[in-house]
C-alpha cells in the first residue's frame, strides 16, 4: 500500500508537528543557557562578598554580573538575582546604581506576580529611603509588611519561608518609629519581630537578629 504525502499533509500536519519539536527544543536550550548564567551570576556574587579581594576587583566584577542578569528569562530566578546583587554589593557600588536594580527587581515582580519577590523588593527601596525620605520608607515598608503578613493568615501559604524577611521588615520600621519618638509603636514592633523569630528560631543569624530586638525593649 503505498502512502501519498499531498501539499495538504506537509501544511496541515508535518510543518506544525516539526515547528514544536523545534520550538520545545529552543526552550529547554534557553533554560539551560539560563542555569548556566545564574551559575556565573553566583561566582561573580561571592567574588564580591570575597572581602580579601581588593575593592576595585569586587566593583569590577559588578559590572560582569549587571550584564549578565540581563539574559536571564523574566522569572523569579532573575528577581531573586536582582535583589541578591543589590544586597551583596552594598557599600560598594553608588547607592542609586543599586536602587535602579532594586527597581528592576520589583517591575519585574509586578509583572509576574511574585509575591516575595514583590515584597523583599520593596524592604530594599525601604531601606535606600530611611535615612533621608521617612515617608517614603514608610511607604515601601509597609508594602512588604502587607504581603509577609498575608502568609500569615492564609493557611494554604508556607509561612516559615518568608519569615525572616518578615521579622527584619518589622525591625525596620521599629526603627522608623523609634526616630521619629514613638516609642509605644516601636517596642510593639519589636516584640512582634521577637515573636517570629522565636517561632522560626531554625532560621540563619537568629541571635544576631535577636540581639538587635532586645535593644528597643530593654
Amino acid at each position: 500500500m503505498k502512502i501519498h504525502i499531498t501539499r495538504t499533509f506537509l501544511n496541515r500536519i508535518l510543518l506544525p508537528f516539526l515547528l514544536l519539536l523545534i520550538l520545545c527544543r529552543c526552550t529547554k536550550n534557553n533554560t539551560t543557557n539560563s542555569n548556566s548564567i545564574v551559575n556565573q551570576i553566583d561566582r561573580l556574587i561571592e567574588y564580591a562578598a570575597d572581602t580579601s579581594k581588593t575593592n576595585q576587583e569586587r566593583i569590577e566584577s559588578f559590572e560582569k554580573v549587571d550584564s549578565l542578569i540581563t539574559i536571564l528569562l523574566d522569572d523569579s530566578t532573575k528577581v531573586k538575582k536582582y535583589l541578591d546583587i543589590s544586597s551583596k554589593y552594598h557599600g560598594l557600588i553608588d547607592e542609586e546604581k543599586l536602587k535602579k536594580i532594586d527597581e528592576k527587581a520589583l517591575k519585574l515582580a509586578l509583572k509576574i506576580n511574585d509575591s516575595i519577590g514583590i515584597a523583599r523588593s520593596h524592604s530594599h527601596m525601604g531601606m535606600y529611603y530611611r535615612y533621608f525620605q521617612l515617608d517614603s520608607a514608610f511607604y515601601h515598608f509597609y508594602k512588604a509588611e502587607k504581603i509577609y503578613n498575608s502568609f500569615d493568615k492564609d493557611k494554604n501559604k508556607d509561612s516559615r519561608t518568608p519569615a525572616f524577611n518578615y521579622g527584619v521588615v518589622l525591625i525596620d520600621l521599629a526603627q522608623l518609629f523609634r526616630r521619629i519618638k514613638n516609642y509605644n509603636e516601636s517596642e510593639a514592633l519589636a516584640i512582634k519581630s521577637i515573636k517570629k523569630f522565636v517561632t522560626n528560631q531554625f532560621l540563619f543569624g537568629f541571635k544576631r537578629i535577636m540581639s538587635n530586638c532586645h535593644d528597643f525593649v530593654a
